[in-house]
């Protein structure tokens, strides 16, 4: 239509030839623009902003829960790990919907999740060790780098225009 064409600034003809719908399933392939590209970012971009931070405080942002065998907690704890392994695999092989206003929604999305985790690590590497964040970000979210992972992993689902992966 011509509000499609409008929206995503094609002329209507192209507008009819391109998948601007979401799929349930990605199609999966090997690309140069694929959801890896996203991902990639954000993970550099965590490696390099963890890197400096001391060593007492890269080990205290990166412990392992100890729940006790049989607790329903370890339980949703596998299954969740599980569950992002298998959206990150199939992000990395989802090609970005590129010239759709789902790619743009996407990357809006991801953009303010990856400002979230970075001003997020930023307050917690400033934080005194032996206390609980509370300035910040943290008042108003006590883990605040979970829900700007949720918006990056939302926010790539969108550029790559799939309902699954949200």
């Amino acid at each position: 239509t011509h509000l499609d064409a409008w929206l995503i600034r094609k002329p209507p003809a192209a507008v009819a030839s391109m998948d601007t719908a979401m799929r349930l399933f990605p199609t999966l392939g090997l690309s140069i623009l694929n959801g890896w590209l996203l991902l990639g970012a954000y993970f550099v971009g965590l490696i390099l902003n963890v890197l400096t931070f001391p060593r007492e405080k890269r080990r205290k942002l990166f412990l392992e829960p100890h729940y006790l065998k049989g607790d329903w907690r370890g339980v949703v704890l596998l299954f969740g790990r599980l569950a992002a392994i298998s959206l990150v695999t199939l992000m990395i092989f989802a090609r970005l919907q590129t010239g759709s206003l789902f790619l743009y929604v996407g990357l809006a999305i991801y953009l303010l999740g990856f400002s979230v985790v970075m001003f997020s690590l930023a307050e917690y590497k400033r934080a005194e060790a032996d206390r609980p964040v509370v300035q910040g970000i943290y008042a108003v979210s006590r883990n605040p780098q979970w829900i700007g992972l949720v918006l990056v992993f939302a926010g790539t689902a969108l550029a790559v225009a799939t309902w699954f992966q949200l």
